[in-house]
């Protein structure tokens, strides 16, 4: 009779945990949609399954020449969370004519591929997603620390690169600048997009170049890519094109690959004699 009782309370209690799996598993996911890949891949590796996260800037593009389609503001429209920056023009727009969207700005300033940034990015669209989701609040926390190990594993991944980089001096685009100086750099010079240099800037460049000693020209993938190439063969240094958004495969994943690029280029560099 025991036995009986016992296998009938382990019979509701396995009946009592597959209502709750499955009330889990049929409940829809939040709709978020980010503005950028640097939102995006916070969002993902945080909701997880919870979440379906849509980007509307693809991340080889620059957000100021981001044109919005009508398809994407209705998106936008029906999307249960917009999170963005504050800087995405099309938005502010938008807004105007949206008033019952969803949005919500990050509110973490400063160059999102630089890892204590997006770090502090990261916690913040995680407390926003509990907000929104308290039921998931535990769910975001948990994926949030995950997260947050894998940017210190790609940070300490990127000794080598610190290292060969510190107190070196290089030309770098704007929006890598802050980046370069982060991982050590010494910048002598900052340029603006391939549409902003002109000849009297790239020849200015040039000569800040050679007075500083520059070995190599970091340049940003988002901003084009020509200019660096242009002032790199006149000093005769390496030039590397880095991301300044994450590729579809993550925030960690494109702190690796900047940091392989970056060794890639510096290797002509540190077998000379």
């Amino acid at each position: 009779m025991q036995t009986g009782k016992k296998q009938l309370i382990a019979a509701g209690a396995l009946f009592c945990a597959l209502w709750l799996c499955a009330a889990v598993a049929v409940a829809e996911p939040l709709q978020v949609l980010c503005t950028t890949t640097q939102l995006g891949a916070a969002t993902m590796a945080i909701g997880g399954d919870a979440v379906a996260v849509t980007t509307i800037i693809p991340f080889g593009m620059c957000p100021g020449h981001f044109d919005l389609s009508p398809r994407q503001a209705e998106k936008l429209r029906q999307a249960d969370l917009v999170l963005f920056h504050g800087y995405e023009r099309f938005l502010t727009t938008l807004a105007a004519s949206m008033p019952d969207m969803a949005s919500q700005r990050v509110d973490v300033d400063g160059n999102w591929m630089i890892p204590t940034v997006h770090r502090q990015g990261a916690i913040a669209v995680a407390a926003m997603l509990s907000a929104r989701w308290p039921e998931l609040r535990e769910h975001f926390t948990d994926r949030l620390g995950q997260y947050l190990q894998a940017i210190d594993d790609a940070v300490a991944a990127q000794a080598p690169v610190v290292a060969a980089l510190r107190d070196r001096a290089v030309l770098c685009a704007a929006m890598n600048s802050d980046v370069a100086a982060d991982l050590g750099c010494a910048v002598a010079g900052i340029f603006p997009r391939d549409e902003g240099l002109s000849a009297q800037k790239l020849a200015t460049l040039i000569s800040a170049g050679r007075k500083a000693g520059v070995s190599l020209v970091i340049d940003n993938l988002q901003s084009g890519g020509r200019g660096g190439a242009a002032i790199a063969r006149e000093l005769g240094v390496p030039v590397v094109v880095l991301t300044n958004f994450p590729t579809p495969d993550g925030y960690p994943a494109a702190l690796r690959q900047n940091a392989a690029a970056l060794l890639a280029a510096l290797a002509p560099t540190e077998a000379a004699p």
